[in-house]
């Protein structure tokens, strides 16, 4: 995704590689995968990439209609960079959550898994209008 030119020298400012930060979100699969068990991996992957796609649909977007850095304009920084925050906050919370249910059987943590999906696709939206 393109970042906006004020944005982009933040990144740069701060000594992070863009290419990081890019895929910044996909660092969270591994940790699905190891701590979660059975099922519940195929589930936590299947959230972090969709998760993914999801975050680039949505950067993509707002890069298209003309507002890289969002739509009301509150928040300067690059809309990718708001969404890999606001994504790996979700993922955090959606990890502790299945730790802590573990035992629960697979209807109800595929729900929990697809309502936890559409809530982060919410609240993302909201940030990166911000």
């Amino acid at each position: 995704p393109a970042c906006a030119g004020k944005a982009n020298e933040k990144i740069y400012a701060m000594n992070l590689p863009i290419e990081l930060l890019i895929y910044a979100d996909l660092l969270w699969l591994p940790l699905m995968l190891f701590a979660l068990h059975g099922t519940h991996k195929l589930y936590g992957a299947g959230l972090v990439l969709s998760g993914a796609l999801m975050l680039r649909l949505q950067v993509e977007l707002m890069d298209s209609i003309g507002f890289p850095s969002g739509i009301i304009g509150l928040l300067e920084s690059d809309a990718h960079l708001r969404g890999v925050i606001t994504y790996s906050v979700s993922y955090l919370l959606y990890l502790l959550l299945a730790v802590w249910s573990m035992g629960e059987r697979f209807q109800i943590f595929l729900g929990f898994t697809l309502s936890h999906f559409f809530l982060t696709l919410f609240v993302s939206t909201v940030v990166l209008v911000l």
